[in-house]
């Protein structure tokens, strides 16, 4: 199961329902509402005292502890991602259980060249021998 940026909700959540053998993130971000807040940080105290504004919560975070336990988890981050900060990224990395994933910062990348920066080619095969392997 892959997914990408607001992609990346859609594909924990069939992974949740049990679909896919692993699961690939790329430029993920934690919640809508943790991304709206390191977007727009001066709206963050308005959709706390609001919540309803944001209808869906796309909440990737709280998707982790109920995925299949073992479920192998690859996620990718441009650390010049301009939509979704790169920390985002790495905080959803960190809450999977210890051993079940693999972090991946791509240099220099931003969000929408991760596959047109540098070195694409690398950042294929990463995903390629991750899907993959057994």
């Amino acid at each position: 199961m892959v997914g990408q940026s607001i992609g990346s909700y859609p594909a924990s959540e069939m992974a949740r329902r049990g679909f896919g053998s692993k699961l690939i993130l790329i430029s993920p971000f934690v919640s809508l509402q943790e991304m709206a807040a390191a977007v727009f940080p001066f709206l963050t105290p308005l959709f706390r005292a609001f919540p309803f504004f944001l209808r869906d919560r796309l909440d990737n975070a709280a998707l982790v502890p109920r995925l299949r336990p073992g479920l192998e988890v690859l996620v990718c981050h441009g650390t010049r991602d301009e939509v979704v900060p790169f920390k985002q990224g790495k905080a959803l990395a960190g809450l999977f259980p210890k051993g079940t994933c693999r972090f991946e910062a791509i240099e220099g990348a931003g969000h929408n060249d991760l596959f047109a920066g540098r070195q694409p080619e690398a950042l294929l095969k990463l995903i390629t021998d991750f899907a993959l392997s057994p």
